[in-house]
């Protein structure tokens, strides 16, 4: 129920501009459950690794954590609402640690 109230009441994250996958979802989610956050020199203040993969941070939270498929013509997807609060949640948390 949390979750949903925070949705509610943020109005950046609404309307998205990639689609939803699940199969990013659940990948974000193990990365979150597994891995640590350290940072990148790729692309500088707009990214972020997590364990060995580097995340989209710009653009919080309507189209961040992006996931962009490597082939001709690349499909950009995004994991749940839900996950991108809990990364930035876990993120915040580790920058304020340094």
């Amino acid at each position: 129920m949390y979750w949903w109230l925070r949705v509610i009441t943020t109005p950046s994250c609404w309307m998205r501009p990639y689609k939803y996958s699940s199969c990013w979802d659940a990948k974000v989610q193990e990365l979150l459950g597994t891995e640590e956050f350290s940072l990148t020199r790729d692309r500088g203040e707009y990214t972020v690794r997590l364990g060995g993969t580097v995340l989209w941070i710009a653009n919080c939270p309507y189209a961040s954590i992006t996931s962009r498929s490597q082939s001709i013509r690349p499909v950009i997807v995004m994991p749940s609402r839900r996950t991108v609060f809990e990364f930035f949640d876990k993120y915040n948390e580790w920058l304020e640690d340094q």
